[in-house]
């Protein structure tokens, strides 16, 4: 509003110069275009540009109070100096409100943009959850409905040491099964923030299925780490623990090594198992742990490769070249 009233006034001394300096034909004229385009810029509205526009007809209703007779020469010059305002007011209302709409579209598509990366996420939390909590819990409910088969058994016939330490086994894998869910929820939390370290996370992960199952998981680190996409970070975890799952609950491996290897333009994740092995083009039905690693490296951007033969072990590797 200060700087309108400021504006105003100097329109104001604007007049009383070009009425002193020869009305339409002063050079101080000209002066009254550079106003517009202040006035258009700073206030594009049409009622706030009125007092430039105004300063047209003033001039001209000054000279004839003044008893200037105008001639044609004058009579061109306003009509010269109309247009011009005419063209700067159009231009910069127009101008202002391209920018509007641009604006209001740059919105707009930020709000489609934000309602689609929380839908996205929403989506890979939710898959996190079926894929990591919703086994674990699977499994959990097929343990329990083993006890409660048993205890029943128990219950029915004379308990004996055996039965009963069955049970107690059971039990106790339904407790590490709990506390394995527990793990998997504190790790799907940790994927979500931006600290997450992945190399941590592997070596974590290693450490703790080793030490339940009592076989020997070794982790290395080669090269120099190169941060990993969100995207590629959770496909290399869950690949990893994929195939640790497999080497220890099927192939019945007594060692394994896993090896991150950072190199010159992609990281290259290797998990070696001295198991019984398989036959990768042998398709059995129920089994999709392969298929489903094999899903997370293409979506990832990378590639997996399964070799292994029976009696030979396996060694399970994905690529996953670096992204800017």
């Amino acid at each position: 509003m200060v700087v309108f009233v400021s504006l105003c006034f100097d329109l104001l001394a604007l007049v009383y110069l070009i009425t002193v300096t020869g009305g339409l034909r002063s050079p101080v004229m000209q002066g009254q275009i550079v106003y517009t385009v202040f006035f258009a810029i700073i206030f594009p509205r049409p009622l706030a540009i009125l007092p430039p526009l105004l300063t047209l007809p003033v001039v001209t209703k000054i000279e004839q109070l003044l008893g200037t007779q105008m001639a044609t020469r004058d009579l061109m010059l306003l009509t010269w100096y109309f247009v011009v305002n005419v063209i700067i007011v159009y231009v910069v209302v127009y101008l202002d409100r391209r920018e509007e709409e641009s604006f209001q579209e740059l919105d707009r598509m930020q709000q489609r943009r934000r309602r689609y990366a929380l839908t996205e996420e929403r989506n890979r939390i939710a898959r996190e959850m079926h894929d990591g909590l919703g086994a674990i819990l699977s499994t959990i409910v097929i343990e329990t409905e083993y006890v409660q088969t048993r205890m029943a058994d128990v219950l029915r016939d004379p308990p004996s040491k055996d039965a009963c330490q069955e049970i107690l086994s059971e039990v106790e894998e339904l407790r590490r099964t709990g506390l394995e869910g527990i793990e998997e929820l504190r790790r799907a939390v940790s994927m979500m923030r931006e600290d997450f370290d992945l190399v941590v996370a592997l070596e974590d992960h290693c450490a703790t299925r080793g030490a339940r199952t009592g076989v020997q998981v070794t982790f290395e680190v080669l090269g120099r780490e190169v941060p990993l996409a969100p995207d590629q970070q959770l496909a290399c975890y869950r690949v990893l623990q994929e195939s640790l799952s497999n080497a220890l609950r099927h192939a019945q491996a007594t060692q394994v090594r896993v090896v991150l290897h950072f190199q010159a333009d992609a990281a290259l994740l290797t998990v070696i198992d001295d198991g019984k092995g398989f036959d990768p083009e042998e398709k059995r039905r129920g089994h999709y742990g392969l298929s489903t690693m094999a899903e997370r490296a293409m979506a990832a951007r990378g590639n997996l490769q399964v070799l292994s033969s029976e009696g030979e072990g396996t060694q399970v590797q994905m690529t996953l070249p670096y992204r800017l």
